[in-house]
């Protein structure tokens, strides 16, 4: 929901934007008519991000596999083809600020991209994949360093994003893995230099030092789960 307006994605790519207080349809499109897009097995299941007066989306398309449109009338302001991937993940996009460019950062089905979002250029990408090449998770950024994490055999990943220095190119260098921390869904909570979250495979509640991914406290007791923060208190 942004400035009186409702953004939808269904199942099949129909994305289209409504009146808030009506339900009145303003536009509408099909991802996969007017991108190609093509959507892994679970269908399209991500969250668009809208920024002011830009939506972005994952289309999974070859004539766009992340797009950039105009929220108020779902025109085409970029499109960005040079991710090497086949077709559009479950993960939703983010945008940071990252060495002073902002950018849209999303897992794709086995990657994880970093976009300038002004005019959809890819800055950088790293190879994030697991079993059944499925990213569902927010990509997630503080103190200097990008969480991600998936289950079905990866865990977590904290990676540092460089920019250019001289002729070079961005770089993402890996900082920690820890495959016990395999967090598929439900959203992992950065708080105060500090991941919580809870295990796919390897079952139990966990606390992880956002710095090096050593564990804080784990909590085998504790199943998958989705957390909640609020009044200084995790809720599951």
């Amino acid at each position: 929901i942004a400035d009186g307006r409702v953004f939808h994605l269904d199942v099949l790519g129909r994305l289209g934007a409504f009146d808030l207080e009506t339900g009145r349809e303003i536009w509408a499109m099909l991802l996969p008519d007017s991108f190609g897009g093509i959507c892994n097995e679970w269908g399209y299941s991500e969250s668009v991000l809208v920024d002011g007066d830009r939506l972005y989306c994952l289309p999974g398309g070859k004539k766009g596999f992340l797009v950039c449109l105009d929220a108020a009338s779902g025109r085409t302001v970029w499109t960005c083809n040079d991710i090497p991937d086949t077709k559009a993940s479950n993960g939703s996009c983010i945008l940071v600020d990252i060495g002073g460019v902002r950018q849209i950062v999303v897992m794709t089905t086995v990657l994880v991209v970093g976009v300038r979002a002004e005019d959809g250029r890819l800055l950088w990408q790293f190879r994030h994949a697991n079993r059944f090449r499925e990213n569902c998770e927010l990509p997630q950024y503080a103190n200097g360093i990008l969480y991600v994490s998936s289950g079905y055999g990866h865990g977590s990943e904290g990676y540092a994003i460089s920019p250019p220095a001289g002729t070079n190119d961005w770089t993402a260098r890996q900082v920690w893995r820890q495959d016990q921390a395999d967090n598929l869904h439900g959203g992992p909570i950065i708080l105060d230099g500090c991941v919580y979250g809870a295990g796919y495979d390897r079952r139990g509640a966990f606390c992880l030092d956002l710095a090096n991914g050593k564990f804080r406290w784990r909590n085998p007791a504790i199943g998958r789960s989705a957390y909640v923060f609020a009044d200084g208190l995790l809720y599951r």
